[in-house]
């Protein structure tokens, strides 16, 4: 943990452990939008998905883990603060997949 207190209520995270929470973040380049407005998308999701749909063009990627358009997949294990119940930080990483070349 980096952190001695919660960010959002002060509490003493050392006193109030903070509990985990596991979510998934998904890093997207939808090669169906238009150039234009083509970005790199970063999806928060509480599980892992079957499928996500674009914000940008409203495409679907299904398999959401293994179509191209979806270029990481990680596992994020949040510090939920046992005061306020706010996210406090990050406890762990891990990579499912990264296909971005370290762009996302």
């Amino acid at each position: 943990m980096g952190q001695e207190s919660c960010q959002y209520c002060g509490v003493d995270l050392d006193e109030v452990p903070p509990g985990e929470e596991v979510g998934y973040l998904y890093g997207v380049e939808c090669a169906r939008c238009p150039p234009a407005t083509r970005r790199s998308l970063v999806l928060a999701r509480e599980v892992r998905v079957a499928f996500l749909d674009c914000p940008g063009c409203g495409a679907r990627l299904e398999p959401a883990e293994q179509h191209p358009d979806v270029l990481v997949v990680k596992e994020m294990t949040y510090e939920r603060c046992g005061g306020c119940g706010e996210r406090c930080g990050v406890a762990r990483v891990r990579k499912l997949k990264d296909i971005s070349g370290g762009t996302m």
